[in-house]
């Protein structure tokens, strides 16, 4: 598949009326936090890297208003705006928020792709690959975490790590705050998408009567069917760059600044 001709093909929404309106709604909505002006000579914690991790540890770092943080990211300060849009992240890959990774030549897969490489995309901006995925909103495993630290990694269960999922949540839907899984007030914001298609509901009817269970899964078991949800906010990308520097942007002692590829520590 050619991408880059496909992405150049026009789409029902570029040519709708209704995009003008559409931008200005993302207009109103922030998606990046305000960048550095200058830096000083000295902090006490360098971050490298403004991904999906790195924009937490960096807001993290720096709730200590004495604790003085430098975040710096290779990708550019800002996402397009039609990024928010759910429906069209697929049509940022292989773009300048992508650092547009392939993998090596396969000899057992990929056999209709070329040269047998498969694109693998990983976001290069703020929010990382958060501003690329398909935004399910879905933990891990629990016995995965079990497994972790039965193999050495101490402080790493499920029971370790699941306040960590519920601070960082804020969801919507309160059906799904009534089973002790979930949380709200978090900097990630969880909702069901506006749209569902039309099979929804015969597949997960079908399921069911082949004995499979409708459950959360995010809950211990995950064997099953769901109403998933994402990480969204309004029914737009809720990426960590929304959810962790927005809101830390005015603090004084972070500074955060794009366009900044680190070669050397």
């Amino acid at each position: 598949m050619d991408l880059a001709a496909e992405r150049a093909s026009p789409t029902p929404l570029a040519n709708s009326p209704l995009l003008p309106l559409l931008l200005i709604s993302l207009a109103t909505q922030r998606n990046a936090p305000k960048e550095a002006t200058s830096i000083r000579d000295e902090y006490d914690y360098i971050v490298v890297g403004a991904g999906s991790a790195g924009s937490v540890v960096a807001s993290r770092l720096s709730e200590k208003p004495c604790v003085r943080v430098l975040l710096l990211e290779a990708g550019g300060k800002k996402a397009p705006l039609l990024n928010d849009v759910p429906a069209l992240g697929r049509f940022f890959w292989n773009t300048d928020i992508d650092w547009q990774f392939k993998t090596v030549p396969q000899k057992h897969a990929a056999f209709f792709h070329k040269n047998r490489q498969v694109v693998w995309p990983s976001g290069k901006g703020l929010g990382g690959s958060s501003l690329l995925n398909a935004m399910l909103y879905v933990r891990g495993n629990p016995k995965d975490y079990d497994d972790w630290e039965a193999q050495g990694a101490k402080g790493w269960s499920y029971k370790d790590v699941f306040p960590y999922f519920l601070k960082l949540e804020d969801n919507k839907d309160p059906d799904y705050l009534i089973n002790g899984f979930h949380a709200s007030g978090g900097p990630i914001t969880a909702e069901k998408p506006r749209y569902e298609g039309e099979l929804k509901n015969p597949i997960r009817e079908a399921a069911q009567q082949l004995g499979y269970k409708v459950l959360d899964s995010n809950a211990k078991r995950q064997t099953g069917f769901n109403d998933y949800q994402g990480s969204l906010r309004n029914g737009q990308r809720c990426s960590t760059a929304k959810g962790y520097l927005v809101p830390a942007e005015n603090r004084t002692n972070l500074d955060i600044v794009g366009g900044a590829y680190a070669r050397k520590v």
